[in-house]
């Protein structure tokens, strides 16, 4: 079967133009390539099983990230999988917001609950000289941000542990936590102060 034609099967299961989208990925995920350069190409029996595989996976719930294992954060590529949330573009204005208040004064911020580590990794990127450490009570995490942190060659610090509740304050100048993930209440408690939106950040911890 030819490439365009296992497409053109596909979508008829849900024509909907986000899925036309994600089943584009798929292609491009399996066989390696742009979709738009293997419409002509015959598909060998593997290859179409596991497509076909994959858009049912998406279609019956699974996110494509983490099918591809891929998510973008500020244009960077990081790995995901179930073991952490994916990426979110809200997210990225909001960090943009926050690194305003790094100024070169700053030497060290943890990142709480840092999951896949894309904040972490990001600032790192963006301030070199500043120590950096991802912090999170999931071991699991923390492997996949140590994935992300190899993958990117980005040089941060890893910690298993509970920053919310007080543990190595002495660590850090200043801390990032996605409200998401970790109450704000704990942070009152650890830190005595209250942030807003997303993302809270905490100055004059040390």
């Amino acid at each position: 079967m030819l490439s365009h034609e296992l497409y053109t099967k596909l979508k008829q299961i849900d024509s909907d133009s986000e899925n036309c989208s994600v089943l584009k990925i798929l292609f491009s995920y399996v066989l390696g390539k742009d979709y738009a350069l293997t419409t002509w190409d015959e598909l060998d029996v593997e290859d179409e099983e596991k497509i076909t595989s994959l858009y049912q996976e998406y279609i019956d719930g699974k996110p494509v990230q983490y099918i591809t294992h891929e998510g973008y954060f500020l244009e960077k590529k990081f790995y995901v999988d179930e073991r952490v949330l994916i990426p979110r573009f809200a997210t990225e204005d909001v960090v943009l917001k926050a690194v305003e208040e790094v100024d070169a004064s700053v030497a060290s911020i943890a990142d709480i609950c840092t999951g896949s580590g894309v904040i972490a990794l990001t600032l790192k990127n963006m301030f070199p000289h500043i120590r950096v450490i991802a912090t999170d009570i999931s071991k699991d995490a923390l492997d996949v941000c140590e994935i992300n942190k190899n993958n990117l060659g980005i040089d941060i610090e890893l910690y298993q542990g509970d920053l919310s509740k007080g543990e190595r304050m002495d660590l850090v100048e200043r801390v990032l936590a996605m409200q998401e993930t970790l109450p704000i209440d704990q942070l009152e408690t650890a830190q005595g102060s209250k942030g807003a939106g997303f993302l809270t950040f905490i100055n004059s911890i040390s």
